[in-house]
């Protein structure tokens, strides 16, 4: 049997120390993402203070990008 886990890293985030924000598993497709905050991919520095829209609205920025390099996966299982 082949891997059943890939860790996806897109070249265009950082990448994390302490966990992958992206793990993929076949055997069926389960997708988990972690580590969802408002930050920016520079500096980890928070964006947007107070302003809870723009905050989700980054997150669901950041989900979209980090689940990207799975579409494939996703759209054969």
């Amino acid at each position: 049997m082949a891997n059943p886990k890939q860790i996806v890293q897109p070249p265009d985030l950082p990448v994390r120390k302490s966990h992958s924000q992206v793990v993929a598993v076949t055997g069926g497709t389960l997708v988990f993402i972690a580590g969802m905050t408002s930050r920016s991919e520079k500096d980890a520095t928070p964006v947007h203070p107070g302003d809870m829209r723009a905050q989700c609205a980054k997150c669901a920025k950041t989900s979209a990008v980090l689940c990207a390099p799975l579409a494939a996966i996703i759209l054969t299982s």
